[in-house]
């Protein structure tokens, strides 16, 4: 008798393991039918630009092919005559990947709209609220202002990998009397290796 009980308590048992398992599985698939649907959100687009050149370095500027020189806010009252200048701003124009075995030296060269100083780049004209009496003068790493017209920085020694070049930028008072506004400028420049 004992034997038929112990028969008939593992059935049950059997039938209990089974019942359940067959409860978890349904429970795991009903849970998988009230799950959350995925949904997609709004993406975006990513532009790559570059170029391949045959310089010996490669130009490398804070923003791609464009740099920003923050000049920041200074009061019209820091300029009493022309000549005055505002607070330097150091940027630099870094050359990468340079290959010294041909090219050791390089030159800028800067351009840009001047008002007949073309060592001062003129505001960019934003109508009335542009700025009145004031420019923007760039200076090499002696100090020297650099001019606009296209005429070569002095020669700069390369080494082979990556150098700096840097300038300062800062306002100008061109004027005695310098109004407020905005005082934006742009310049481009070209490099020659020698």
């Amino acid at each position: 008798m004992s034997n038929l009980k112990y028969q008939r308590n593992k059935v049950n048992v059997m039938k209990f393991l089974s019942n359940t398992a067959l409860l978890a599985l349904c429970m795991g698939i009903s849970g998988l039918s009230y799950a959350e649907t995925p949904i997609s959100g709004p993406g975006g687009t990513i532009h790559f630009t570059g170029s391949i050149t045959n310089s010996p370095c490669a130009v490398v500027l804070n923003n791609g092919y464009e740099q920003t020189v923050p000049l920041n806010q200074v009061s019209a009252r820091a300029f009493s005559k022309a000549g005055d200048t505002g607070p330097k701003k150091t940027f630099d124009i870094i050359l990468e990947n340079c290959d010294v075995s041909t090219y050791k030296n390089a030159t800028l060269s800067f351009n840009g709209q001047t008002d007949g100083n073309n060592k001062v780049l003129q505001l960019t004209n934003n109508g009335s609220n542009t700025a009145q009496g004031i420019g923007i003068q760039v200076t090499d790493v002696n100090n020297n202002p650099v001019s606009f017209d296209g005429t070569p920085t002095p020669a700069t020694k390369l080494v082979s990998g990556k150098n700096t070049v840097s300038f300062t930028a800062s306002y100008i008072s061109t004027a005695a009397t310098v109004t407020a506004g905005d005082a934006n400028a742009d310049m481009t420049f070209t490099l020659q290796y020698q």
